[in-house]
Formats: C-alpha cells, sequence, structure tokens
C-alpha cells in the first residue's frame, strides 16, 4: 500500500514538475512584423511620381447640376419611385441636364 502511495506521489511529482520546464520566450526581433508587413501591403504606391499637383475646379456644368442638387429639399420616397420607374420622366431629367 505504501509502495503505491509512494509510486503515485513520484509520478504526480513528475507531471507537476515537468510543467514549470523552462520555455524559451517568443523571438523580440520578430515582434511587430505581421503588422509592419500588413501596413506595407495597403500601400497602394509608396513612391508616387513628383510634383502631385492638386485638382483645381470641377467643370462649370457639373458643379452647377451638383449645386442644385444639393439644394432641392429631400423628395419623398413615393417620388423617387415616380421617377426611377417612369421613363418619361427619366427622359425629362436627363434632357434638363
Amino acid at each position: 500500500m505504501q509502495a503505491k502511495f509512494l509510486f503515485g506521489s513520484l509520478c504526480l511529482l513528475a507531471c507537476l514538475a515537468s510543467g514549470c520546464g523552462m520555455q524559451e520566450p517568443a523571438p523580440e526581433d520578430h515582434f511587430g512584423e505581421s503588422v509592419r508587413n500588413i501596413m506595407a501591403s495597403q500601400m497602394v504606391n509608396p513612391d508616387p511620381p513628383r510634383p502631385l499637383d492638386p485638382v483645381t475646379g470641377l467643370d462649370g456644368r457639373y458643379a452647377e447640376n451638383e449645386m442644385e442638387n444639393y439644394r432641392k429639399a429631400p423628395q419623398s420616397e413615393r417620388e423617387q419611385q415616380k421617377q426611377l420607374y417612369n421613363p418619361m420622366l427619366l427622359i425629362e431629367a436627363l434632357d434638363k441636364q
């Protein structure tokens, strides 16, 4: 009986001691590498041609039409559906542009 208890205790002690074994820490030289790779893959063109000319303006007709649409009150859903499904209203709207 004492032999079984001693053997069981030794096995339990061996299992517990194996959990405390040395584990190597994660390598610090690769820390953050995945984030840097993802950020690098999201760049479209890391070295764009110089000089970058800014956009100087819009076409006058296009800008006027956009401002008119912006200033109009929002239409009800019913009016929007009428325009979508009535080809004559759509043609009239295109002619105004």
